[in-house]
């Protein structure tokens, strides 16, 4: 193939992996990421950070995701600025992003304390930046509405503490583990509560 021949392939080439792209949403092309319609910009950002996204519960997105949903947003944004839902998923981002102080910034005022996930991520966000009485504060809230959610109790846990509050850490941490015993961290905070005051892990 002549090199001539090569040059007015290689633009061809390119479209075709990015209509492939599109279709599949799959690893990002030589050119780019794919163009999507503005209406699909935010389901797909939804697909990539949320495992659920009635009630906000982030996914676990590799690096490759994180960049395609910041990306996207970034481009939703410019055309929709100020968008609650797309300003939500900024913060989640932010959070997943361990830029915490951003996620405060941008989760703070979407928190209306109806959405018990929301105010979880920007709890854990707080308590990254040593903000431990409010994060304890949004932790409550969360659980008013989710009572027996281990997670959100292993960081009510470490909110309490953090703060000095060890016998009301240690009780969450018993109740972490006991609604959810897949959580590796509450049982490991636990025994190290355990041993610093001396008493026996349950």
């Amino acid at each position: 193939m002549t090199l001539q021949r090569s040059l007015v392939l290689l633009p061809i080439l390119g479209s075709l992996l990015g209509c492939i792209e599109a279709e599949r949403h799959g690893p990002k092309p030589l050119f780019g990421y794919p163009v999507l319609p503005d209406k699909e910009l935010l389901p797909y950002v939804e697909e990539l950070l949320l495992a659920d996204t009635q009630r906000l519960v982030l996914a676990n997105p590799t690096m490759d995701q994180l960049e395609r949903a910041d990306h996207y947003l970034t481009k939703y944004l410019a055309s929709h600025p100020g968008d609650s839902q797309a300003t939500t998923y900024q913060g989640l981002l932010a959070k997943l992003q361990h830029r915490y102080e951003l996620a405060v910034e941008l989760l703070g005022p979407q928190d209306d304390g109806t959405r018990p996930y929301l105010s979880y991520a920007l709890a854990e966000a707080l308590i990254f930046l040593g903000k431990h009485q409010e994060a304890q504060e949004k932790l409550n809230q969360a659980l008013t509405h989710d009572p027996h959610n281990g997670l959100f109790h292993l960081y009510l846990a470490i909110a309490l503490e953090k703060q000095g509050f060890l016998e009301d850490a240690r009780e969450h941490y018993l109740i972490a583990t006991e609604f959810e015993p897949g959580l590796p961290l509450a049982r490991q905070r636990l025994d190290a509560l355990s041993k610093k005051q001396g008493l026996s892990t349950p």
